[in-house]
């Protein structure tokens, strides 16, 4: 029976990318998705109290409620509206343009994952104790940690929020170590965890709502999101399940967290790259990889002329700003890597910019003036 019921709730769920795509503009997504994130969540808070604090079969009578409520209103859905939300996007001629971020985006979503795995077996189950208070506060930080970011102004550059998250999530596990198990220890690492899953699951819930605009079959991307987010949950599961028993296993587990957190860390730059080829406009990627290539070229120009940047030098920056590594641009210029290095040196010493970073900044502010 809970075999059926979990490949019925994937396929619901997957199906529903259908009406994701054609009932919210791309530019509605991220908001979409938080939404939906929101109310789930406050549903799944509302059934689990009355569960822990009231009555299974009561909490079971509004899991079924719930079931038939979500039926009434998918029969009032329009399988063919007459005027969709959404234009078609022409696809890309080759399916490497569409698969490449995907797989990558599938890769974050399963390594992080793993963290929401552990937590279940092994940082919730810590705090048991304290059975009310989890009942309720567990899913609070997540929630508000999805309104922040749905209500924040339109040119708030939400790129760099994604990173403070994995620092959230590093720091959680770590004041698991080494903070005891009273009240104010599970606040304080609920809080830092709970939130940052909360804008990682909007990260990937809006920029899967965005790929599917590339796809004749929404049900199909979104599906395979989800399958990759409970296959994480699912590993984590197991290996929290493992050491949760044996001694020092708290640290085991966050060890596991770190390991995690560095993984993903290597993989955003790689992936960020990737989705900005695809999405040309997403509030998580960063600022500068949005600007068409005139505004591009016309930005390279005046720092060229302001900077005194030599002509090889606009290329290196060039480069750098599309997400080439320090190997990638010796190889594509020709040059060997210690002249890399003391071009990357030169341009570092003139644009006044300590790290790769804040030049993708230093270059977003300019093209922000040039707009205004």
């Amino acid at each position: 029976a809970i075999a059926a019921m979990a490949l019925f709730a994937g396929l619901f769920i997957a199906s529903w990318g259908f009406y994701f795509k054609t009932y919210s503009r791309p530019e509605q997504r991220l908001q979409t998705a938080a939404d939906v994130l929101i109310y789930s969540n406050i549903g799944m808070i509302v059934i689990n109290v009355v569960a822990i604090n009231v009555s299974a079969m009561v909490s079971l009578g509004l899991s079924i409620f719930s079931l038939l409520a979500s039926l009434a209103l998918t029969f009032r859905l329009e399988s063919n509206p007459d005027r969709p939300l959404t234009n078609p996007i022409a696809l890309p001629e080759e399916l490497f343009t569409v698969l490449k971020p995907l797989i990558l985006l599938c890769s974050f979503i399963f390594i992080i994952t793993i963290n929401s795995g552990l937590m279940y077996q092994v940082v919730t189950p810590a705090f048991a104790h304290y059975q009310f208070l989890v009942s309720y506060y567990w899913a609070i930080p997540y929630i508000a940690a999805l309104l922040i970011i749905r209500n924040l102004p339109e040119k708030t550059d939400r790129a760099y929020i994604l990173y403070i998250a994995m620092i959230m999530i590093g720091l959680s596990y770590i004041l698991f170590m080494q903070l005891d198990r009273s009240v104010v220890s599970y606040l304080i690492i609920d809080t830092l965890m709970l939130g940052a899953f909360g804008v990682c699951d909007l990260f990937w819930w809006s920029i899967l709502g965005n790929v599917l605009d590339y796809s004749d079959n929404p049900a199909q991307i979104l599906g395979v999101g989800l399958a990759m987010n409970v296959l994480g949950i699912f590993l984590g599961d197991i290996i929290g399940s493992q050491i949760s028993s044996t001694k020092g296993g708290h640290v085991q587990a966050s060890v596991i967290a770190l390991v995690v957190i560095f993984t993903v860390m290597i993989i955003l730059p790689l992936l960020n790259t990737q989705l900005t080829k695809l999405l040309k406009s997403h509030a998580f990627l960063i600022q500068f990889a949005r600007m068409p290539e005139k505004e591009r070229t016309k930005t390279l120009a005046n720092f060229k002329n302001n900077q005194q940047l030599t002509a090889r030098e606009t290329e290196v920056v060039k480069l750098l700003l599309r997400g080439y590594t320090y190997k990638a641009i010796s190889e594509a210029l020709f040059i060997s890597e210690n002249t890399m290095k003391y071009h990357i040196k030169n341009i570092y010493q003139k644009l006044n910019v300590k790290s790769k970073m804040e030049l993708i900044k230093l270059f977003a502010d300019s093209e922000n003036k040039l707009i205004l």
